[in-house]
């Protein structure tokens, strides 16, 4: 392993300051995707000759709930995607004490015999690589890969320069994070100042924004997603109800069945949750948060079914955004498996029946496909993430 040099990535970046550090206005663009903006930068580097071999740039954001390790964004020249790969940090020996350490790793050349990523990356031609992680507010948040197609390039004054570039990616991140940090901190304490008392208790939150992100990566090609669009979907399901901060305790504890009054009151979730959205966006902007729509379809469209039959819109089909049905298969298999003050806890056979005998009615086909066919990841979420009720 090569002498390591530590660049300290903790967010003491601000914007304007440096023409080197965020050249050309790359944090102009807040209304592009992270992917796009890395692609610019990566574009912006490769027309100076001595990076003409930097042939990609790729971006992981960290989990520290789950400990996962997991695919955000790359650019690439010339180069095939990587399949996505997630694993635990725990279990990844090398970035685990890059991460400790706050340093850089740099291999000089790769070899065929490389094991897992690595031996990847040496058969889709790339012979060394430069590796970072990103802290925000003393926190893991990621790490950014450089990769080059020439053995030994990561040496001399390349990793310093590379260095400038590698701050203005980590404040990309770290502003990603925060702001959707910001949008959940704020409607977690629109609940607290309610008081609300609602049978979603965190671990639903967990496993049904898990069991989302699972049915986003495992259909990801069949939906041409990107590994961002999944992390949002992932980051932004918890918020699908929020608006049941207006519907009063007597109706959403109600151990019994719902009046034809009380259904409209309870439904009326949807708009109060897509007001609270849109109320936060007027605050904060509408440029703040990137990608704050795809928390407003999830909220609109999560009771949405797809042969039109749902609330409070009547879509169907396509016209409900793939957030919004994935969500929508993820909340109800959670709410079925779940005990609940109306209900008893329905096993996985029986939730799985149920969704499949609503396939292309209450649920997109596709979900229900994708969804089945994951049941042992499934398996592993709920493990991971025990019931409160029966703890």
């Amino acid at each position: 392993m090569p002498d390591t040099q530590i660049i300290d990535l903790r967010g003491e970046i601000e914007p304007g300051r440096d023409s080197r550090i965020f050249p050309h206005g790359f944090l102009g663009s807040s209304n592009e995707s992270l992917e796009l903006q890395v692609k610019a930068i990566h574009g912006e580097l490769r027309t100076l000759k001595e990076f003409e071999s930097l042939q990609r740039i790729g971006i992981a954001c960290y989990d520290g709930d789950t400990d996962l390790v997991k695919p955000f964004a790359q650019s690439l020249a010339g180069l095939e995607p990587l399949e996505r790969l997630e694993m635990a940090l725990s279990d990844m020996g090398s970035l685990r004490h890059l991460a400790r350490d706050r340093g850089i790793r740099i291999i000089d050349e790769i070899r065929p015999e490389a094991p897992g990523r690595l031996g990847e990356l040496y058969r889709m031609g790339i012979r060394s690589s430069m590796t970072l992680p990103i802290y925000g507010q003393e926190r893991l948040l990621g790490f950014i890969f450089f990769n080059s197609t020439k053995i030994g390039f990561f040496c001399g004054t390349i990793p310093e320069r590379l260095g400038i570039y590698a701050k203005l990616i980590a404040f990309l991140l770290i502003s990603e994070v925060m702001s959707v940090n910001l949008v959940r901190a704020v409607t977690k304490t629109a609940q607290e100042v309610t008081r609300l008392r609602d049978f979603e208790t965190a671990t639903h939150l967990d496993r049904m924004s898990n069991y989302a992100r699972l049915i986003a990566t495992k259909g990801a090609k069949r939906w041409n997603l990107t590994d961002e669009f999944i992390e949002h979907v992932y980051w932004f399901a918890p918020l699908h109800d929020i608006g049941k901060v207006a519907v009063a305790d007597t109706i959403l504890l109600k151990p019994g069945k719902l009046t034809d009054v009380e259904t409209l009151k309870m439904r009326r979730h949807v708009e109060s949750g897509v007001a609270i959205i849109d109320a936060i966006v007027a605050e904060f902007g509408p440029h703040t948060i990137r990608d704050i729509d795809m928390a407003r379809n999830i909220i609109a469209f999560h009771h949405e079914n797809f042969d039109g039959s749902g609330y409070p819109a009547g879509a169907a089909g396509h016209q409900i955004p793939i957030e919004g049905r994935i969500v929508a298969l993820a909340d109800v298999f959670d709410a079925l498996t779940s005990e609940r003050p109306y209900k008893r806890k329905w096993s996985n056979e029986e939730a799985i029946a149920y969704i499949s005998a609503l396939s292309g009615t209450k649920f997109d086909p596709d979900c229900v496909d994708v969804f089945l066919s994951v049941q042992d990841d499934v398996v592993g979420i709920q493990q991971f993430f025990g019931d409160e009720a029966s703890s």
